[in-house]
């Protein structure tokens, strides 16, 4: 079969009443595999999202400043302080994610960016996609139970081939979130860690969607301009040729013990997700 919708992708612009009623109307009672998958981008006015918007975007997308903006916007609870119990998962994870934490460098602090998701998600949010400009994006899957910590993907921002450099930011996030959107249609959009429990399945397909957005992202910036700089299905397919050809993707998934990629590291010129 074959998904015949496209993800519902509201800005923050759009009034939440609006929002919230697409968002239901993409998730009717009926065949769960003819549900939109929704994906919210996080941009626009400074405001509260409701928990119950929250709960029905499937992947909620936003930049670093976005994403503490949000978290800061709900009143705090007991283990929204970073108590024992929330720092324990986070000391219990760390060990395996101290090279998304390398990769990120000095001056982003991955320990900040999880309590943030922590709080979205400890009210209702599911899948978490943080798009880093030229440090990449990292996608937070939402864990089976509130206790565990969320497994996480990290992308590096993909490196500009030879004669291509980077002239102007403006509207590369836009294409990072259109060919995330695009990849996550054709590969099947994931089930939020139902089924086995760990999302293993997901997170494989999720890696692939990351991946696609980020050459879009990066081939943005290549041109000047929002609308001319969003590049065709054959530019991003023939890039991830040349980046797979070089070795260069990196992403790491801190839920494969045998990730290959792990040791992968990008070079060259790292271009914006974001």
């Amino acid at each position: 079969w074959a998904l015949s919708f496209s993800p519902s992708s509201p800005p923050r612009e759009i009034p939440e009443a609006v929002n919230l009623r697409l968002a239901e109307a993409a998730k009717f009672e009926g065949d769960p595999s003819a549900m939109v998958p929704v994906l919210h981008d996080a941009g626009g006015e400074d405001r509260v999202m409701s928990e119950e918007l929250l709960r029905r975007v499937d992947f909620l997308i936003p930049n670093e400043s976005e994403l503490e903006r949000l978290a800061a916007s709900y009143p705090s609870l007991a283990d929204d302080r970073g108590g024992d119990d929330a720092a324990a998962e986070i000391s219990e994870a760390w060990h395996r994610r101290r090279r998304i934490q390398q990769r990120l460098g000095p001056s982003l602090d991955l320990e900040s960016i999880l309590r943030s998701v922590r709080i979205l998600q400890r009210r209702g949010a599911n899948h978490v996609l943080v798009t880093l400009g030229s440090r990449g994006s990292l996608l937070a899957l939402k864990p089976p139970t509130p206790a565990r910590p969320p497994r996480l993907v990290y992308q590096p921002a993909l490196p500009l081939p030879p004669g291509r450099t980077a002239l102007d930011e403006t509207g590369a996030g836009d294409c990072y979130r259109a060919g995330f959107a695009v990849a996550l249609l054709e590969h099947g959009h994931c089930r939020k860690g139902e089924g086995d429990g760990d999302g293993t399945e997901d997170a494989t397909m999720l890696r692939r969607c990351m991946k696609f957005a980020s050459a879009a992202g990066a081939l943005a910036v290549t041109k000047r301009g929002a609308v001319p700089s969003i590049p065709s299905r054959e530019e991003v397919e023939e890039f991830l040729s040349w980046v797979e050809g070089e070795g260069r993707d990196g992403i790491f998934d801190d839920g494969d013990e045998n990730d290959p990629s792990e040791e992968v590291s990008s070079h060259g010129v790292a271009a914006p997700a974001a």
